[in-house]
């Protein structure tokens, strides 16, 4: 009978021991779930895009237009027909074209994309990049037809990319590394347009898709990989280098907008 009454005691407190342990356990599975590394929006400590940050401008052209932005004329805009003025914030593209091109070499490529991925893309004229001057004064108009652009439409200014082509890639580049506000940028056929040593990182680290043919006739891999090995190094998160096949190439049209464009603003790809 004593042996009865231990077995018993022992079960009984065995079972309180349990629930206690088993009410810590779900205690701290609700703690995970609630500071863990979830996928929501607005999660600081998760893989979502955190929370956004309208800029709240309204009364621009929807659809397609040819505006004067920061003071510069001829930039061209495009909004997806799911954008309305006051509807939700939505990201942002700023690209620019190579040297002697102009705006409208860009948006055919990045109209399907905007369409599809619901952002506003505006491409920005340049003149001749070929100094850092030059480079300087086409970075300046760039970011002011960006902060112009939130004036007139509803911008997550948490959610602004930069990209370019050629010599609009060294505009873009420049951009991002001198200037504030940029959430990443898309290099194509092009390289940094800065001198400085060390690289500044005023938008802070960034994810950077890179994509240059390795015998690219005015960017060749051979040239770039210094400029590219000096942004990695300064903690940015670059996805390239080369793309393939290769053959002497240097135009818009060996670019995938669509892969740039989800690496880039994929949340899991922020340094």
């Amino acid at each position: 009978m004593l042996k009865l009454r231990r077995f018993l005691l022992i079960a009984v407190l065995m079972g309180i021991v349990g629930l206690v342990v088993g009410g810590g356990c779900g205690g701290g599975g609700h703690g995970s779930r609630v500071y863990g590394t979830g996928t929501g929006t607005n999660s600081s400590t998760g893989t979502g895009s955190g929370s956004t940050n309208p800029s709240n401008g309204s009364g621009g052209t929807l659809g397609d237009s040819t505006q004067t932005l920061g003071g510069v004329s001829g930039c061209l805009v495009h909004t997806p027909s799911t954008y309305a003025h006051g509807g939700a914030c939505v990201k942002l593209l700023m690209t620019s074209h190579g040297n002697g091109g102009s705006p409208s070499d860009m948006m055919p490529y990045w109209t399907p994309v905007a369409d599809a991925k619901h952002f506003i893309v505006c491409s920005v004229p340049h003149g001749i990049i070929d100094s850092t001057g030059a480079i300087t004064t086409a970075g300046g108009q760039f970011v002011s037809a960006r902060d112009d652009m939130f004036t007139k439409y509803n911008i997550d200014k948490n959610a602004v990319y930069a990209n370019g082509f050629s010599g609009g890639g060294q505009v873009a580049f420049w951009a991002v590394l001198e200037t504030a506000g940029w959430a990443g940028n898309m290099c194509f056929s092009s390289t940094i347009g800065s001198t400085a040593n060390p690289l500044p990182k005023a938008s802070g680290e960034l994810p950077i898709y890179w994509k240059n043919c390795e015998d690219d006739p005015f960017f060749a891999w051979s040239m770039v990989q210094p400029n590219y090995d000096a942004v990695v190094a300064g903690g940015h998160n670059v996805h390239g280098h080369d793309i393939w096949p290769a053959g002497s190439s240097h135009s818009m049209g060996i670019q995938n907008c669509t892969e740039a464009w989800d690496w880039t603003t994929n949340p899991a790809n922020k340094p």
